[in-house]
């Protein structure tokens, strides 16, 4: 599957737009989640792949200091990002529903 770079910009632009139409800041309560790690995450022959401990605190600090104009994106902050948003998604689908807890 190729993904187009335009189609993702325009993607992120509409969800950046969808959070700033929604009501306060979201609040993540929760600190560490699980991940698992490349390459494992998507080779589905390991019947149970090595997980490991993220941060969204670490993550979110590391991505604050992008908001510098000198700092340089890594495509680790690609990682980092989709965390966050994992968080936020489910702080607003909590609320939503009133039983979702992050």
């Amino acid at each position: 599957m190729r993904i187009s770079r335009d189609d993702l910009v325009t993607i992120i632009g509409k969800i950046s737009n969808h959070l700033m139409s929604l009501n306060g800041e979201p609040e993540i309560n929760t600190d560490y989640y699980w991940t698992i790690l490349p390459p494992e995450w998507k080779d589905f022959s390991t019947k149970q792949p090595e997980i490991s401990v993220g941060s969204v605190q670490s993550d979110w600090s590391e991505l604050r200091r992008i908001c510098d104009p000198d700092e340089v994106v890594s495509f680790v902050d690609y990682d980092r990002l989709a965390s966050v948003l994992r968080h936020v998604s489910e702080e607003y689908i909590g609320d939503r529903i009133g039983k979702c807890q992050v």
